[in-house]
């Protein structure tokens, strides 16, 4: 270290003083470290922070310390060296004092010599002759030596440093041997300057390479001596521990878990309070849980039962009721519910786990009106007592290939007829589906096996309830309503694919297949055969017919071909036919023509145009149209609409800005596709949507142009309707005219607010309103 002109001068000026005295009495006390500030104590009259409150406040950097308090100590967070015991502040952190900090601190006598560094050079303060290089402490100053001359002389290596007396060199000096440099690192005759990357535990690292106020910090088990020198934060007794260096030490409970710091313990491991264990549960100096595989704790079987873990399953080991699931405790065993109305499981909304004893079918007794087969038992009687008016879900985890049937009813308990709700279901995996409900009636479930399939019923049972509120109600904001009268058709034979209505309050309702087309007056009375009025054959016939205004049109299967795929059989609404149809278009869309046959029609709001949509597998869903009303045909088809990632799609609805249909494939979905941009809207995946034909018709009751309901038919003897489809889409089962045999077609009428469909069992008109 070299020779400081103030030091220099101070040290002559002391001289000066103690030659004046005429004496000399021995070295006085080291003059006092510099002052860090006042110290407030936070009375009134202080002005500034409370320096004893155990709390950061005012211009502290630490807790009462830093600022205009006390200097923090080693490792407390400062902003400049005054913060600081250390008069050393880095990187926002209290260094511990060194001693080539260039600072004078901690135990040092001079600025990094003396104490518990080296010895210091002229000028420096000492108190003894053998804190000095030269050996002579005068006036509390180290007296020159040869370290302190401006020359190389002596053991040195470089001017003023090396060798055995003087302070080691810097960077750039000359050196023979690693101690001639605070480095530590003499090559090639030259000292380098000290580096985190040089191998050599210098400047003030902790460790080599790391630590202190230059370097990374250390890793686990290297030596720190506060916490910022460990890339933990964890200084623990001179080394660096974590929650990662597999020993079990700090605070640690068990190996690098447990305590304030580390993760919470895995079951099994030591610990000391519960929040040492990942499952909250300390006992007896262990981690234990309600999944540990062991009976520990009150639990009354492994990992059930007691004051902490769920109620056991049925057959497991209980002392009362609330240690079982089923909360029926019988002989020391969890017993299940549900065999009788007097013992009946009663089920919430959420998930339900529903542990059942039963042993008879004691009220599922005769066949159900959705299967025919032979139920094995025994029946599970369940019950919900619904909180709002609107609809409750339902959702009861199954085995796939196994038949599963349930009724739900809101008789009293034992009396499953009439039902509410009869579902039979094989492959499907869980029995679900939607009830209308009204707040404050209990309904009553009954679940039972059949002998199709080889597993019984599960045990538990898991059974999910969830309860809706609908944005709109049939009856009622201009939906129609769901009440059902039927009117005999007089027919011995129905073999039906679509149901249609004219717009005349004195017209027909029109009904048909692939073979036959038929029409029953709107007022009552004889069924007419349309194929025998109009001449035409099943080779004018298919899936879908429509009519529009004036027009009525069927729509044949061809699935190839520009023509033959739209027949008008009359252009006065039937009061005359066109006899063998009309063939009414030509689709070639310029290069494109149809790529399969249509299986859904519908006339646009203003009746200029008829859309039709492809039933499509493989390719792409495309949506043509046609003008209405020509007097010249054939008309020329437009390609409007193309919707590739959406298949096996049937029945078309459409508004001033959508269309509406029903897809099956990939997965059964209704959906809406914008007739500007295209971008298609998932309506609703819960309506079982059918792979061969569907019904849909859109009702604007608002005269705005959107569509306010939608009505639906999927293929079975029922109807859904969708509503909300401006905000969020709900969509319920809207009515039901006889059990779950196919039948296809729903006709709407939006003059009388009206839908029509067909029980090809009764061969009846079902009228809905």
């Amino acid at each position: 270290m070299h020779l400081r002109t103030p030091l220099l001068l101070a040290f002559l000026a002391g001289s000066l003083a103690i030659a004046a005295a005429g004496c000399d009495t021995g070295p006085p006390p080291i003059p006092p470290l510099p002052d860090a500030g006042p110290t407030y104590d936070g009375g009134s009259d202080a002005g500034g922070p409370n320096c004893d409150n155990g709390a950061k406040d005012g211009d502290e950097t630490g807790i009462d310390c830093g600022g205009s308090c006390d200097g923090c100590a080693d490792g407390d967070p400062c902003n400049v060296p005054a913060d600081c015991d250390s008069l050393v502040c880095m990187r926002g952190r209290c260094l511990v004092p060194t001693c080539t900090d260039e600072v004078r601190n901690g135990s040092e006598t001079g600025t990094d010599c003396g104490g518990d560094c080296g010895l210091c050079p002229g000028g420096e303060p000492c108190t003894s002759n053998d804190q000095c290089i030269s050996g002579r402490c005068r006036g509390a100053v180290c007296a020159d030596s040869t370290c302190d001359d401006g020359r190389m002389n002596a053991d040195e290596t470089d001017i003023d440093c090396g060798g055995p007396l003087c302070p080691a060199c810097r960077g750039g000096e000359t050196c023979e041997t690693e101690t001639d440099c605070t480095s530590l690192i003499c090559a090639g005759g030259t000292c380098t300057e000290p580096a985190c990357n040089d191998g050599v535990q210098n400047q003030d690292e902790t460790s080599v390479d790391c630590g202190g106020g230059f370097c990374p910090a250390c890793r686990d088990g290297l030596a720190c001596m506060v916490d910022r020198d460990c890339e933990g934060m964890r200084c623990l007794d001179g080394g660096c521990v974590s929650c990662m260096d597999r020993v079990r030490n700090a605070e640690e409970t068990d190996v690098d878990c447990g305590g304030p710091l580390c993760s919470p313990c895995r079951d099994g491991l030591v610990c000391t309070v519960d929040t040492d264990c990942e499952n909250s549960f300390c006992h007896m100096g262990t981690c234990i849980s309600c999944s540990d595989g062991t009976m520990n704790f009150d639990e009354t079987d492994v990992d059930c039962g007691g004051t902490r873990c769920t109620g056991c399953l049925n057959g497991r080991m209980c002392g009362d009721n609330m240690d079982c699931l089923s909360n029926d405790c019988m002989g020391g065993l969890c017993r299940g519910r549900g065999d009788t109305c007097t013992d009946i499981v009663t089920l919430t909304t959420g998930l339900n786990t529903v542990n059942w004893v039963a042993t008879a079918n004691d009220y599922m007794v005769a066949n159900p009106s959705c299967s025919s087969q032979t139920r094995e038992g025994p029946d599970v009687v369940m019950q919900y007592t619904a909180t709002v008016d609107g609809f409750v879900t339902f959702d009861i985890a199954k085995p796939a290939s196994n038949r599963w049937t349930m009724l739900v009813s809101d008789q009293t308990c034992g009396m499953p007829t009439p039902e509410l709700l009869c579902q039979s279901r094989y492959t499907e995996t869980s029995m679900s589906g939607q009830i209308a409900v009204t707040a404050g009636t209990t309904y009553t479930f009954y679940l039972a096996d059949t002998n199709s399939g080889t597993l019984p019923l599960s045990n538990p049972l898991l059974v999910t309830i969830d309860e809706i509120v609908p944005p709109c109600t049939p009856g009622m904001g201009g939906v129609v309503g769901n009440g059902v009268t039927r009117r005999t058709t007089g027919l011995t034979s129905i073999s039906e694919y679509f149901v249609e209505a004219d717009d005349s309050p004195t017209g027909y309702v029109y009904f048909g297949g692939t073979t036959q087309l038929y029409r029953m007056p709107k007022a009552g009375g004889a069924v007419e055969t349309v194929t025998t009025l109009a001449g035409i054959s099943s080779t004018r016939l298919g899936y879908a017919m429509v009519v529009a205004g004036n027009d009525i049109f069927t729509l044949e299967t061809l699935t190839t071909g520009t023509t033959g795929r739209l027949y008008r059989i009359s252009s006065d609404g039937g009061a005359t036919w066109i006899t063998g149809g009309q063939d009414y278009a030509t689709f070639d869309g310029g290069a494109a023509q149809p790529n399969d046959d249509f299986r859904g029609a519908t006339a646009d709001p203003t009746g200029a145009r008829l859309y039709l949509i492809t039933e499509e597998s493989s390719l792409v869903t495309e949506i043509w149209s046609v003008p209405l009303g020509a007097t010249t045909v054939p008309v020329t088809g437009r390609l409007e609409a193309a919707i590739p990632s959406y298949l096996s799609c049937s029945g078309l609805a459409m508004d001033a800005s959508y269309y509406y249909t029903a897809c099956y494939n990939p997965t059964p979905q209704l959906i809406r596709i914008d007739r500007t941009t295209m971008a298609v809207t998932v309506l609703s995946s819960t309506v079982p949507v059918s792979s061969l034909i569907n019904s849909i018709h859109a009702d604007d009751n608002t005269s705005d142009g959107v569509a306010d309901a939608l009505y639906v038919n999927v293929g079975t003897e029922d109807a859904y309707y969708v509503c909300g489809l401006s905000a969020t889409p709900f969509a319920a089962p809207f009515v039901s005219w006889g059990g779950a045999t196919s039948n296809y077609g729903l006709g709407f009428d939006p003059a009388a607010n009206r839908l029509y469909g067909i029980d090809d069992d009764t061969r009846e008109l079902v009228i809905i309103e």
